[in-house]
């Protein structure tokens, strides 16, 4: 098997599994009806396997395969981003206290002014995490940053990265389609009978509750159309961000592993199935908008007790943790195995070199 062909049945399982599955999973029609749920299911993972496989056997064998060397572009100055997110983030906090006061002042009473800051909140915030979170993986984990400097691996994580957050939002229903994932005509209509139309919620858990407080506040609706409806909650933007990043760098990270590494499939192994554990496993993940996961409801719906588990605290906190450990761990195991093998590749063309002059 070459390198090469190890890439593509590594690209083609994780658009497959990660992202396919679940979206075909969501589709009402397969949701609604648990065993045809678990049919579609194990169909789609027998032919995905075979597709792999016969990818994977595709390739020749090729001794000592060199790649287009890394792409060195400009190592332009990102200390303004940086800047920019710690500026919104700012902003976000601010706008947040603010509304909180307002809020316990005017409590049991909505306000328009909290909703509007509760708004610039939730704005601030998610701009702020997508550019911080990247930045922070990026210049924290050497692998990952080496592997940003090829531009390929570059465009698979920001292509990664993307699928991962729309499919993790449609599938937590943060992002309604009425017919897909949810029933047909079963929408609410916009209050005003015009779209868009967009809402800031900002009533909801009693102001002395901080931590549901912080969680459900502020909550917002924004209508296109009678068929496409967002919801936006601060702490899934937050965890839909942070899963994408991890996802799209332990993408990145794996490829760069079978390139660079001279245990490959070992990395590769490995790191395939942590990341995709970890991707997997973030999508059964609660959300304050939906009592159970429709991954889980859709695959396990016949099971009342795997539905109850998905229903209380551990449903909630469970899913999240193991999730963003195991992708987080994937990178840690990528970067020491690359690593160790540059160590050891140092240390034999340093030997060598010895010999020679001797």
């Amino acid at each position: 098997m070459s390198p090469r062909s190890i890439e593509r049945a590594y690209i083609f399982a994780i658009s497959s599994i990660i992202f396919g599955l679940p979206l075909g999973i969501s589709y009402y029609v397969i949701q609604s009806d648990w065993r045809f749920g678990i049919e579609f299911a194990a169909l789609y993972l027998i032919i995905s396997m075979i597709i792999s496989f016969t990818i994977l056997l595709s390739g020749k064998s090729i001794d000592n395969m060199t790649y287009p060397a890394t792409s060195q572009a400009k190592k332009s100055n990102r200390t303004y981003l940086e800047y920019l997110s710690l500026i919104l983030a700012t902003l976000a906090i601010f706008c947040f206290s603010v509304m909180r006061y307002i809020l316990v002042e005017s409590y049991p009473y909505p306000s328009l002014i909290a909703n509007t800051l509760g708004g610039l909140y939730i704005t601030f915030l998610s701009i702020a995490a997508a550019i911080g979170i990247p930045l922070a993986v990026t210049r924290g984990i050497s692998i990952v940053k080496k592997a940003m400097e090829d531009r390929f691996l570059i465009r698979i994580a920001i292509v990664t990265a993307i699928a991962y957050f729309l499919t993790y939002e449609i599938l937590v229903n943060e992002i309604v389609i009425t017919g897909f994932n949810v029933p047909p005509y079963s929408y609410v209509p916009s209050p005003s009978g015009t779209y868009p139309w967009v809402y800031v919620f900002t009533g909801g858990p009693s102001p002395s509750n901080p931590l549901e407080s912080l969680v459900y506040i502020p909550y917002v609706l924004i209508q296109l159309n009678p068929i496409f409806n967002f919801f936006f909650v601060p702490f899934e933007i937050l965890f839909a961000i942070t899963l994408s990043t991890l996802m799209g760098a332990g993408t990145a990270a794996v490829l760069y592993s079978i390139r660079r590494s001279a245990s490959i499939g070992a990395a590769c192994r490995r790191g395939a199935v942590l990341s995709g554990l970890g991707g997997f496993i973030g999508y059964t993940a609660t959300c304050p908008s939906c009592l159970a996961p429709t991954l889980i409801s859709a695959i396990l719906g016949g099971f009342s007790i795997a539905q109850q588990a998905y229903t209380n605290i551990y449903g909630v906190i469970i899913p999240p943790v193991v999730s963003l450990a195991a992708l987080s761990f994937n990178l840690v195991f990528l970067n020491r195995i690359v690593g160790r093998e540059q160590v050891s590749k140092a240390s034999t063309d340093s030997l060598q070199g010895s010999r020679a002059t001797i």
